[in-house]
């Protein structure tokens, strides 16, 4: 799985952290990370249980993949340790409709989600969302291509 490490953060402790990571989320393009922090602090394993992601809270914190993710609770964190890419956003977080025209890396907002075969796909917009929701299936084709060629750093 690579390297990773679980952060146990007091009050203050992720902006402390965060101090460090702006240089971070610059060189590790894969996960759209902004200051270094995932999914701008949502509980990844949260889309997955709730009609809405859950904030994350600093006392349960992992980095993977270069950037620091927070859960909800200790039991969301185990699990998505136990299995990140079961959890974690496709296309490194990146909007997915962005990915359909040519792997472009556009903001998202992890608040616009879809969650479509067992996987988390996120939207700079709800118009986007839409249109991808609208897509083929050959989206998905070109889509998982591109993220391919992210994931290998490319």
């Amino acid at each position: 799985m690579g390297r990773r490490e679980v952060f146990f953060l007091g009050a203050g402790g992720l902006a402390a952290v965060s101090v460090g990571l702006p240089a971070l989320a610059g060189t590790n393009r894969r996960v759209f990370a902004p200051g270094g922090i995932a999914l701008a602090g949502r509980d990844p394993v949260s889309y997955f249980s709730a009609a809405h992601p859950a904030k994350g809270k600093t006392q349960y914190a992992l980095k993977w993949k270069g950037a620091i993710w927070l859960f909800a609770s200790h039991e969301n964190l185990v699990a998505f340790e136990a299995d990140p890419r079961a959890y974690a956003p496709q296309f490194g977080g990146w909007c997915s409709k962005a990915m359909e025209n040519g792997g472009r890396k556009v903001a998202a907002d992890p608040d616009v989600f879809a969650i479509r075969d067992g996987r988390l796909y996120l939207f700079r917009s709800a118009d986007e969302m839409t249109v991808w929701a609208a897509a083929t299936t050959d989206f998905d084709k070109t889509a998982t291509a591109e993220e391919q060629s992210i994931a290998s750093g490319n």
